[in-house]
């Protein structure tokens, strides 16, 4: 078991802490560990929040989750500790870097679960995108990103023939 050591640690306190569950019996799976589902609905939630928390809008969608690798179990009794921070940023989406690490309550210590990517975007609610705000772009010393050819297309009278017949690819920066 990989503890947490003054390397990863300082890695840590670069995260903001999202959230915190404790991992009760109703939440193992078959062999006593955390059910898998259980703890990607705690981490899509949390980025969720984050996500809406960061972008000054509460209109953000789960587009895609990259690939999860279940590193260790968590067990009853454990607390599951949420972490994450900004990694890009879209016209239209952000991307967070995420991790679940297991927290014993007995020694303190804490192992990485799960890592992995959540990207949101941003809708006005007709299924249309809409740019992020502008404040969020300057506050991570990103610099706006230029306006795609693509994306000037949604912003046009005709957005609703255009989005219908663009690929869900081209709607996400992907």
């Amino acid at each position: 078991m990989k503890d947490v050591t003054k390397k990863n640690l300082d890695a840590m306190h670069s995260m903001d802490h999202l959230g915190t569950y404790p991992v009760k019996k109703s939440d193992l799976g078959f062999h006593g560990n955390l059910f898998g589902g259980q703890l990607l609905k705690w981490i899509d939630s949390s980025a969720a929040a984050y996500a809406m928390q960061l972008c000054d809008t509460p209109r953000m969608v789960t587009v895609s989750i990259e690939k999860c690798f279940f590193e260790k179990p968590a067990r009853e009794g454990s607390l599951i500790k949420i972490y994450g921070k900004p990694s890009s940023l879209g016209t239209t989406s952000v991307t967070l870097y995420l991790e679940a690490r297991s927290h014993s309550v007995y020694t303190g210590q804490q192992w990485v679960v799960l890592k992995t990517h959540i990207q949101f975007a941003s809708f006005n609610g007709a299924s249309s995108l809409f740019s992020l705000n502008p404040v969020f772009i300057f506050l991570l010393n990103v610099p706006p990103p230029a306006l795609s050819p693509l994306f000037i297309r949604y912003l046009g009278p005709t957005s609703t023939t255009l989005v219908n017949s663009a690929s869900i690819f081209d709607l996400f920066d992907l």
